[in-house]
């Protein structure tokens, strides 16, 4: 505080009220004399007083901080041009943004940008959603244009709205700064190389990043190792779904936590963790996610089998019997290889539809096969043959006559050499990206990417129902250059 103002205030309020104004740090109260507020009377002693001393009271926090959670504080209130928020499902990253957004137009009226995995995530999620921009904005908001995709801000800021899939989008502008949803799952990084980076290339640019951390994301590894740097233009925030529990419907809680829970993906999922890669495994997780796809993007398929790994024993104790719907098709639409695979034009493409694995009894198993098999149309269920599986044709069989469901084709595959010679060309399809997860199936991926071979464990049930399930679409990968898998056909 200025020695004139200090006067002024002795002169004036110290006057008024007969304290001694000596002995107050005023540098240490503000806007407060002698513990107390300065009041409108300093407004009728002098009104240029008055404006002076207003200038010195902090704002008001803003009204949705009072009930954020420490973690969604900690990122509105960060100054790094980079706030890295990386949190699990449910973490409420998306009302942190949207929120911290509101925050930064109103101080520094700009363009800004909001980007998604695509438009539709941009528009219904990010800015329509119950927690998008739009409702934290609120009276601040002008107009929304649909046809332009660009909100506009009662204090003339644009924002506009934009696909991860589309960098053009934002080749142009000059943000200010923007909020990059999603980021791990964007399945193109030239809109972040080539686009938002040289966007915001003028001024105090902000930038909040909101993610549930995946292994394939490059950008995302990035700005983690600019993390682990010291790297003073990056703040990292941290939170688990359980975080934000108070605010989560029981159900959704208690599905994902199903979901995940037990899992290693689950700490992505979960705990908002970004997993590393297992040395020696088959499959990384880089190659699951590049390939993965949404149940809107698979074309329509040729074929649908029911690959089964059934457990040998039925104790708490035993494996669990391994159930993957798989189908073979053409590429999603706008498909390409991974940089460095050659594929050929037309080759058909795998889709893992859905893992319904779990701890069964023979008959439990059976049964399950044959209502997952009805349920999807498949063709055939496709199970190993050997150790001690003999008699997993007529089991199936029996239980379908009994429970009077549909007689399958069941095709039996003989393993006739190791675990890893048998799997290596389905991991192969990985690679090449010809091999897709349908949205995410946690324990199979676990076992696709931690699974060792020639480190003495026994290949996973469920890792094990999907190679099957590929070999019996594909079975070209079972009678080829090594001979790994045999097809044994059962009518």
């Amino acid at each position: 505080m200025t020695d004139s103002l200090t006067r002024d205030i002795e002169r004036w309020w110290g006057a008024e009220s007969g304290t001694d104004l000596t002995r107050v740090d005023f540098d240490a109260i503000g806007y407060e004399v002698a513990g107390i507020r300065v009041s409108n009377a300093v407004a009728d002693l002098d009104p240029q007083l008055y404006e002076a001393l207003a200038l010195l009271e902090p704002p008001a926090p803003h009204p949705w901080r009072r009930t954020a959670l420490p973690h969604q504080v900690e990122a509105a209130e960060a100054t790094e041009p980079y706030v890295l928020m990386c949190a699990g499902r449910g973490a409420g990253k998306t009302y942190t943004a949207s929120h911290t957004l509101t925050e930064w137009i109103e101080e520094e009226p700009g363009d800004y940008a909001i980007i998604a995995p695509t438009f539709g995530d941009a528009v219904k999620i990010c800015a329509e959603g119950p927690s998008g921009f739009l409702k934290a904005a609120g009276d601040r908001v002008e107009s929304f244009n649909k046809n332009e995709f660009i909100v506009y801000m009662t204090n003339g800021s644009r924002v506009v709205l934009a696909s991860a899939d589309a960098p053009d989008r934002v080749r142009g502008w000059n943000l200010t700064g923007f909020w990059a949803d999603e980021l791990a799952s964007w399945k193109k990084a030239e809109i972040w190389d080539e686009g938002l980076e040289f966007a915001t290339r003028i001024g105090r640019t902000r930038r909040i990043i909101t993610t549930t951390p995946k292994r394939g994301s490059k950008v995302l590894k990035d700005l983690l190792k600019r993390v682990d740097a010291e790297d003073p233009d990056v703040k990292l925030v941290r939170a688990s779904t359980s975080a934000n529990a108070a605010n989560l419907s029981e159900t959704f809680l208690r599905t994902i936590q199903q979901r995940y829970a037990g899992t290693t993906l689950g700490r992505q999922e979960l705990d908002g963790i970004l997993l590393g890669d297992v040395e020696g495994a088959l499959v990384t997780g880089a190659q699951i996610e590049r390939a993965r796809v949404r149940p809107a993007e698979v074309p329509e398929l040729w074929r649908l089998v029911v690959g089964v790994d059934p457990a040998v024993t039925n104790t708490s104790e035993s494996d669990e019997t391994g159930i993957i719907v798989a189908g073979i098709g053409p590429a999603p639409e706008g498909w390409e290889p991974p940089v460095g695979q050659l594929v050929l034009a037309g080759a058909p493409h795998i889709y893992l539809l859905e893992d319904v694995s779990g701890r069964r009894s023979v008959n439990a198993w059976a049964k399950q096969a044959l209502i997952t098999a009805d349920e999807w149309a498949a063709d055939a269920i496709v199970a190993e043959k050997n150790q001690g599986y003999d008699l997993v044709e007529s089991n199936i069989r029996l239980n379908a006559l009994v429970d009077r469901l549909a007689v399958p084709h069941v095709q039996l595959v003989h393993a006739a050499k190791g675990k890893f010679t048998r799997a290596e060309p389905v991991g192969a399809l990985f690679e090449q990206g010809r091999l897709h997860v349908v949205n995410t199936m946690p324990k199979l991926e676990d076992q696709w990417t931690e699974w060792i071979p020639g480190d003495g464990t026994v290949s996973p049930d469920r890792l094990d129902a999907s190679v099957w399930a590929v070999v019996g679409l594909m079975p070209e990968l079972g009678i080829g250059g090594s001979g790994a898998v045999k097809i044994l056909s059962a009518g």
